[in-house]
């Protein structure tokens, strides 16, 4: 009798424990870590950072509740029954929904995504619902049908059984997963960053620069140049082109493209950014003529780490020590994550609302910090920052050698207080907007602009304004069709060299594209263009039309591709916007 009962008691104590295993492992580890290694080149932090502190809590959370489960089972056996019952359909109802959710939780977009359809959320949390309980409810059945054999053998075993197939159905998933992408090679580069202060430093000789507004739809900047006219005075000598496009519709792939003329293929973020930058750009052009080259650029959008970026550009700064790694914030955020994955719609919003797309940050505190130094994110703080920075610091003519410059503003992307004040216009409680932000914006290179005068280098300097992308294509789609029912105008700005004093020209008919930036500032830099296509002044001067190509698409956790579109003649116009497969 006394073997009999160790025996039980030791079936016991291994059922709780791989219940709580599969329960908190697959919350606290399977699913983080599968999100790690599908998604692991948008992450700031190494596969061992990750996994290490999962594993722990993974193992100290399924310890503290194979604990209380054993301690339930001494106080009644109803009692225990209920509770293990319920993490039993808490675990099934759980692994089921992660192979509904794909490879990631939409993180960081609108996340009332999730509720949009009414009919898929309310069958989702009926679904997840009786999984739930549905241990529970076999459990009771089985109690009041005693003679049915087969009811009592799926409640005797049900929860031993079902933990140990989650688990290898769990672990078999993440083999293969980091198998599959085990080439995708995670490099960190916490130590390097992007310098603010050899841009604040301009050559006597010869200038380009560009400053690219997130967002500045071509239909905003027409109402912004009519309701508030002293932006005139900031664009001395600039040409406003109407007529132009962006060649996507998002900050990710344009910015990369239009500084490599890398088309985009939906591949993966790690294969485009590293092949864009594997390859001669235009970039390489300048710095084999002599040039110089700043660039203040996002990291998520525009190169994977600093090492694409390197013999390239010239105000990359490396500071030993930087940064240190918060386990217990990588704990919490990839176990909310997780949350958010493994619940039902209705409540995915409550674990993921608060997470943006680089919530990976979170994981790294900084210890030291340059004054000079960019975020790697862009955003309103990556703005102010440049503008505190420029007015502390002040500007020089001091390089020694031709200098191109790329800035990316945050821009109208977001209505912001901060970026608005600095309109002295702005005065406190008046409304915030896009049109005050890119006031704000414009009152801020206004002051950029009359520094390079007072230097005497405004003359010699070409400078661009540009944005990235109009507005997103779901404003301008009706009922979730594929096809936008207006144009997206993306705005750009363009004063060459020695322009005239005095004066603000519009272009409604050069029919000019993002695409052509590459060609444009080389050919504003006095250098051979014809591998990169045709220039803005190309284009306008001679009179061209050529193929304009714009693809549109929506990027919450993934990228889902609209249409694809040829526009021919004014962009303006969305008869001349032609669809193609």
């Amino acid at each position: 009798m006394g073997n009999i009962k160790r025996n039980k008691d030791k079936n016991y104590l291994i059922t709780d424990l791989l219940l709580s295993c599969g329960l908190l492992f697959t919350v606290l580890f399977f699913s983080p870590a599968e999100m790690y290694f599908s998604n692991k080149d948008e992450f700031v932090v190494d596969g061992s950072s990750i996994i290490v502190p999962l594993l722990f809590a993974s193992v100290a959370a399924a310890l503290i509740n194979f604990a209380v489960l054993t301690i339930i089972r001494r106080v009644g056996e109803t009692l225990f029954k209920t509770v293990s019952l319920i993490e039993l359909g808490a675990l099934l109802a759980f692994y089921v929904q992660l192979l509904c959710n794909g490879r990631m939780a939409n993180i960081g977009w609108d996340q009332s995504v999730y509720l949009n359809d009414i009919k898929l959320v309310t069958a989702n949390f009926f679904a997840e619902l009786f999984l739930f309980i549905l241990p529970l409810v076999i459990w009771l059945l089985s109690k009041r049908y005693k003679n049915n054999a087969f009811l009592r053998f799926v409640e005797k075993n049900m929860t031993i059984y079902l933990s140990c197939v989650i688990i290898l159905m769990q672990t078999v998933g993440l083999v293969s997963t980091i198998v599959k992408n085990s080439s995708i090679i995670h490099k960190t580069d916490y130590d390097n960053y992007l310098s603010y202060d050899p841009v604040m430093s301009f050559s006597k000789d010869e200038n380009v620069i560009v400053f690219l507004i997130d967002q500045l739809d071509g239909d905003w900047m027409d109402l912004f140049l009519t309701y508030y006219p002293n932006i005139y005075k900031t664009f001395d000598g600039f040409t406003y082109y109407r007529n132009n496009i962006s060649s996507y519709t998002f900050t990710y792939p344009s910015i990369v493209n239009m500084l490599t003329c890398k088309p985009y293929n939906y591949e993966r973020r790690e294969s485009y950014l590293h092949s864009a930058w594997d390859k001669e750009t235009m970039i390489d052009v300048l710095k084999a003529e002599g040039w110089d080259v700043n660039l203040l650029v996002d990291k998520s959008t525009t190169y994977y780490t600093l090492d694409d970026l390197k013999g390239r550009c010239d105000n990359i700064r490396q500071v030993e020590n930087m940064v240190k790694i918060d386990r217990l914030a990588i704990v919490k955020v990839m176990g909310d994550i997780s949350m958010g994955k493994v619940v039902p719609y209705l409540f995915k919003p409550l674990f993921l609302e608060k997470y943006k797309p680089n919530f990976s940050t979170l994981f790294i505190t900084y210890e030291y910090m340059p004054n000079d130094y960019m975020y790697k994110l862009v955003g309103t703080n990556t703005d102010l920052k440049f503008y505190e920075y420029f007015k502390k610091h002040g500007f020089n003519a001091d390089n020694k050698n031709k200098k191109f410059t790329f800035v990316h503003f945050n821009g109208v992307h977001d209505d912001s207080y901060d970026i608005s004040a600095i309109n002295p216009e702005f005065k406190e409680g008046m409304t915030v907007n896009r049109g005050s932000t890119a006031c704000g914006v414009f009152a801020m290179l206004s002051e950029y602009f009359d520094s390079m005068k007072e230097l005497g280098v405004y003359d010699n300097s070409t400078i661009i304004v540009m944005a990235d992308h109009g507005r997103p294509p779901s404003e301008q789609i009706i009922d979730h069709q594929k096809e936008l029912n207006s144009p997206i105008i993306t705005t750009l700005l363009v004063k060459p060299a020695n322009a005239e004093h005095g004066k603000f020209l519009v272009d409604d008919h050069a029919e000019v594209s993002n695409q052509n930036l590459a060609a444009s500032v080389l050919d504003y830099a006095g250098i051979e263009t014809d591998k990169f296509g045709y220039s803005y002044r190309d284009i306008a001067e001679k009179h061209l039309s050529p193929e304009r190509h714009i693809d549109t698409y929506e990027e919450t956790d993934y990228i889902e591709k609209y249409s694809s579109y040829i526009v021919k003649g004014d962009a303006r116009d969305i008869n001349n916007w032609h669809i193609v497969e």
